[in-house]
C-alpha cells in the first residue's frame, strides 16, 4: 500500500508571521506572544491569535486578532498605534519580506483591517476573575485579515 500524497505547499503560520513582523518594534521577546497575558508578566504586551479563515490551496486567508495590553489607557493606545502602524506598512507594501523565527522568509499578498482598535474586556477565565491585577490593565483589540501565499 502506498502512502497518501500530501499537498507539498503550505502557507506560513499566520500567528507566527504577525509575531515575526511585530518583533522588531516590541520592547523585548517577552512583550509579545500567542498566549494570554497573565498578571505579573511584562507590560505592554501584544497577544496575536488566529480566530478563523480558510484557504483556496493558493493562499491562506487568516483573520488575526491583535490584543494590546498595557498599564494605562494612554500607554495602551500608544502601543496599539505602534502595532497598527507596523501592520499598515504591509498594506502599503504587502510584498515586504518577513523573517520568520525559523529563519525562513515569508510575505503576504494583502492586509485588510476588519475592525479598528476597540476596548477589549478581560477574558472570563476563572484565573483572570480571581486576579484583580488582570482586570486593572487597559486592553484594546484590532482585527486584520491577511492573504498569505502558499510556498
Amino acid at each position: 500500500m502506498t502512502q497518501p500524497v500530501l499537498y507539498e505547499r503550505q502557507p506560513p503560520n499566520a500567528t507566527a508571521f504577525v509575531l515575526a513582523w511585530l518583533r522588531p518594534i516590541a520592547a523585548s521577546p517577552l512583550h509579545l506572544g500567542s498566549k494570554r497575558w497573565a498578571a505579573g508578566a511584562p507590560l505592554p504586551y501584544w497577544m496575536v491569535n488566529r480566530v478563523t479563515g480558510g484557504n483556496d490551496f493558493i493562499s491562506d486567508f487568516p483573520v488575526i486578532r491583535l490584543h494590546t495590553i498595557a498599564e494605562t489607557e494612554t500607554e495602551c493606545q500608544r502601543e496599539m498605534d505602534r502595532a497598527n502602524n507596523r501592520m499598515m506598512a504591509l498594506v502599503v507594501d504587502p510584498l515586504l519580506e518577513v523573517v520568520m523565527a525559523d529563519g525562513s522568509v515569508a510575505n503576504c499578498q494583502w492586509v485588510e483591517t476588519l475592525e479598528g482598535p476597540r476596548p477589549d474586556p478581560p477574558p472570563r477565565s476563572s484565573v483572570m476573575r480571581t486576579d484583580p491585577a488582570s482586570a486593572a490593565v487597559a486592553r484594546l483589540v484590532t482585527t486584520y485579515q491577511l492573504g498569505l501565499p502558499f510556498v
